[in-house]
């Protein structure tokens, strides 16, 4: 490009020259023009100036014509013998190159004057010239400095784009892996949802029977009140969401503590009852090993005097409280997840604690039911609560962000994407999230600094939780935006199952 700009100059400052030549030429020849002009103005003024002198010289030269007649006259009649000579003026030669030696000089100064201005005005011209190339070379210079540090920086930018170009294009390569989970959690999803309505059915069915024994007089003494209530224990119940909330099953079982595992806290709260509280969700995504502690001190305060009775209940009392109750059961009684889940199958045939729940709480008896140590399992524990706090970091990042990227070039997607990651990346400093030793070791053979190792764990967790989530059909197209998206609007199983 350097080379073409300084052909194109060189041409440009050739055709200012060629121009201002040119200009010349005609200024000269104007001034010319000017000067015959003057000279012909001149000699029309001579002439007037010196037309009454030529009128009285005619007159003399007729008044000597008429006295050369009258004495020609007198001498035709005198008849004289002698012949008059006519009389030649002698001019001196000297004189004639006087004169024609001025007008050569005159002439010759002034197209010598003509020529130095001439020549002065194209020096001046090629000073400016010369200015005006000094000043463009100086600027060219410049700029041709500012062009090699813009190229340095954006094969600096590319060098450090390449990590996450490649982090991308793995992501995509899995995308055909993940579709085949997906299909799979389709079936299981579909058969879950059966047995939910089903569920609500019979739940439902349940309730109008309440209602309809409520009528008697003594609904207190009366043997055939249905509620879908389960002793485990002398102190322990489990129950679906409506058997919680009807006061008069909570007043016959003498019900002082209830343990609730939905979504809205104060719905059917029961006067003179101590709950206690957590939003699970009933999905392969949600970690509970962390609610497990406070979870065990609260049953062990309630049940310390034996009055109080304590019950465990979530919307339908299959998954999340059964999880419960058998983890209590599990820590008491120092047992394994079998014997706790025949103990508690054997009061209530129907719990089934999803696979995530029944993982978790194997590995809460690995871990010795404390989430201190550095063994295996805790391992595998700081491994699944990094995981679960990145995906919290990533739903929050992509709220505002993601959505934008319809609208927006594939440039612009690319850049969106680089920053979304980078803003992962920070907030996962920020929560000072850890990744297990054994996993930093691995990753640290295939990336360079911790920014890298952080996204690549990142990317890794998300391939995981796309595997047990995401419900849709193969996103359309490799970009990665797109599949962010997909993964952000479609990688909740729960919520699927309302539409």
């Amino acid at each position: 490009m350097s080379e073409k700009q300084e052909i194109q100059e060189t041409q440009e400052t050739k055709e200012t020259k060629e121009t201002k030549n040119d200009e010349t030429k005609k200024e000269t020849e104007k001034k010319e023009e000017k000067e015959e002009k003057k000279k012909t103005v001149e000699k029309k003024e001579k002439k007037k100036t010196n037309k009454p002198n030529e009128k009285k010289e005619t007159k003399k030269k007729k008044v000597r014509s008429k006295s050369k007649t009258k004495k020609r006259r007198g001498s035709k009649k005198k008849t004289s013998t002698s012949t008059k000579q006519p009389i030649v003026k002698q001019v001196n030669p000297e004189e004639k190159l006087n004169s024609l030696t001025k007008d050569l000089f005159t002439n010759v100064t002034e197209y010598a004057q003509g020529q130095f201005k001439i020549v002065k005005e194209d020096f001046t011209a090629l000073q400016e010239m010369n200015e005006l190339s000094t000043n463009k070379y100086s600027q060219m210079k410049q700029k041709s400095s500012q062009v090699l540090k813009e190229l340095h920086t954006i094969e600096e930018k590319e060098s450090s784009i390449k990590p996450y170009l490649d982090s991308i294009d793995t992501i995509v390569l899995n995308v055909d892996d993940l579709y085949k989970t997906v299909q799979e959690l389709d079936s299981y999803s579909k058969n879950l949802q059966q047995a939910f309505v089903q569920l609500e059915n019979s739940v439902r069915d349940r309730n109008r029977k309440i209602k309809a024994s409520s009528k008697r007089k003594d609904p207190m003494k009366s043997t055939a009140l249905p509620t879908d209530i389960s002793q485990i224990t002398k102190q322990i119940y489990l129950s679906d969401y409506f058997t919680a909330c009807n006061e008069r099953v909570i007043k016959k079982y003498r019900i002082s503590h209830i343990v609730r595992l939905l979504e809205d806290p104060n719905s059917g709260r029961i006067e003179n009852v101590t709950y206690f509280y957590r939003n699970w969700e009933d999905t392969f995504s949600y970690f509970i090993i962390e609610d497990l502690i406070e979870l065990f001190n609260f049953v062990g305060e309630s049940l310390k005097t034996k009055k109080n009775r304590i019950l465990f209940h979530c919307f339908a009392g299959v998954s999340r409280s059964s999880s419960a109750v058998i983890s209590y059961l599990m820590r008491k009684k120092n047992c394994s997840y079998e014997k706790a889940h025949k103990l508690v199958h054997k009061k209530r045939p129907i719990i089934f604690p999803n696979s995530s729940f029944v993982f978790q709480l194997k590995l809460w008896k690995e871990m010795g039911f404390s989430l201190e140590g550095d063994s295996k399992p805790h391992q595998t524990y700081n491994l699944l609560s990094s995981q679960s706090r990145i995906w919290k970091i990533y739903n929050n990042t992509l709220k505002g962000i993601l959505f934008q990227s319809k609208k927006l070039t594939e440039k612009e997607q690319s850049k969106l994407c680089e920053q979304v990651l980078l803003e992962i990346v920070q907030q996962i400093k920020k929560e000072k999230i850890l990744i297990p030793n054994t996993i930093s070791d691995n990753l640290l053979t295939k990336v360079q600094n911790e920014d890298q190792l952080l996204l690549k764990f990142f990317q890794d967790s998300l391939n995981i939780r796309y595997r047990f989530w995401c419900r849709t059909k193969k996103p359309k197209g490799d970009n990665f935006v797109t599949l962010l998206e997909k993964l952000y609007t479609f990688g909740d199983l729960e919520n699927s199952f309302n539409n």
